[in-house]
């Protein structure tokens, strides 16, 4: 039975580091989001002006919910609406606010950020893009990373 454990562990670890490697590359075409989380990408940014979107694929999944979450060096957790506005979160997921994005060709193009001023904002912030389906959540977590002077890094 130990062995078994051993070997389930082992290659959980293979395939999350494996996940994890295939993840942090250069920027691919659409995203994929799953159920045990993926590490995406880094996005660079001008604190003073930020607009960030991300694409999804589904890869054939019927998404019932969009949502995008944040955390903040200085300990705040966001969740967005469905309006583009930014609100406290308890972290808990029921309290998540579906935001709405429609899958188009396959495709979620989450909207995370417009036009915004964060550089009063320590960085880096921790963002969170999930969809959920009939029966699982499915989610992927990057970092926003200040790029030039002025942001609170």
């Amino acid at each position: 039975m130990n062995v078994v454990v051993t070997n389930l562990r082992a290659t959980f670890l293979a395939l999350v580091f494996g996940l994890m490697l295939a993840t942090t590359g250069g920027a691919s075409a659409a995203d994929r989001l799953s159920e045990v989380g993926a590490r995406l990408s880094a996005v660079g940014v001008e604190a003073s002006r930020v607009t960030v979107t991300r694409d999804v694929t589904v890869d054939g999944d019927t998404v019932t919910a969009s949502f995008v979450t944040a955390h903040t060096a200085s300990g705040k957790s966001l969740r967005r609406d469905h309006l583009g506005f930014w609100q406290p979160w308890d972290g808990r997921l029921s309290n998540l606010i579906d935001n709405r994005f429609q899958v188009v060709n396959g495709q979620i193009t989450f909207k995370i950020l417009k036009d915004e001023d964060m550089s009063r904002e320590l960085f880096p912030v921790t963002v969170t893009v999930a969809y959920h389906t009939q029966s699982t959540l499915k989610f992927g977590v990057f970092e926003l990373r200040a790029t030039g002077s002025g942001a609170g890094q």
